[in-house]
């Protein structure tokens, strides 16, 4: 496999019917990777909860999202980013489970589905990433 990643970059708004086309998306990449059936579906699922905590956070449906996916030799990544007005850590409660919601906490539930989940907020732009390691020839690490 090429070092240079393979990567779909799509700009979105929070229409919650996108949803399919970003774990469209994320299929195809994890079937490229080589990941088995319920690897890739672990990883859809992931993509969804994802975008859809993303969609929750925006100021309005029409705001804008970057969705990025990519294939690396060593793993797969999705990266969701948008525009963040308040403070940094926006979004960052309810995906801790640090707010008043008496569910499972977000974060929780995505890391039981992929390796690492990644979150930050800089230059006004929050950024949610999603990281499913994986061995050369596309097997999953155990």
């Amino acid at each position: 496999m090429p070092t240079e990643p393979t990567r779909v970059h799509m700009k979105l708004t929070g229409d919650p019917r996108l949803v399919g086309a970003v774990t469209g998306a994320v299929e195809h990449f994890a079937q490229g990777a080589g990941l088995d059936e319920a690897g890739q579906k672990q990883f859809m699922s992931a993509a969804e909860q994802a975008c859809r905590e993303t969609f929750s956070q925006l100021e309005s449906q029409d705001s804008p999202i970057e969705v990025l996916i990519e294939h690396h030799p060593d793993r797969l990544e999705i990266m969701f980013a948008h525009a963040a007005s308040q403070a940094p850590a926006i979004g960052l409660d309810s995906f801790l489970g640090t707010g008043d919601d008496a569910g499972p906490a977000q974060g929780v539930l995505l890391l039981a589905l992929v390796d690492r989940v990644l979150y930050d907020c800089e230059g006004g732009k929050s950024r949610l990433r999603l990281v499913k390691y994986l061995i050369p020839g596309g097997k999953l690490v155990q």
